[in-house]
């Protein structure tokens, strides 16, 4: 068995699936995992996801300590915007993909 953690990745889209309740659920799903977090602000040239502001983000790190003690996460900076190549880049395809609209996004399950 490996010592090492896995990094997992989680894109962060402002009133989406930053609050407290997704934060509660993630920890549920990464429970028992060895796994480091990684939190990355969505990026999206076509203005339909913003990342979250100040406020929202402090209360989903909050949940996320308090409903996944241990768990190191890591605030991951995302170079690349310039050429929309950057991690949390939701940008549609060039080839005439349409961004989804936000009402119709599946959000993380909700636990009570």
């Amino acid at each position: 068995m490996s010592r090492q953690r896995v990094t997992l990745a989680y894109v962060l889209i402002g009133g989406v699936n930053t609050l407290p309740r997704h934060a509660r659920a993630l920890g549920l799903l990464l429970a028992g995992l060895k796994a480091r977090l990684n939190l990355i602000d969505v990026i999206d040239p076509a203005k339909v996801f913003q990342p979250p502001d100040a406020e929202e983000l402090a209360a989903f790190r909050a949940a996320l300590d308090r409903d996944a003690p241990g768990l190191p996460v890591v605030r991951r900076y995302s170079g690349g915007r310039d050429v929309e190549a950057s991690c949390g880049n939701l940008s549609a395809s060039r080839r005439g993909g349409v961004p989804v609209p936000p009402s119709q996004l599946r959000s993380l399950p909700v636990v009570s």
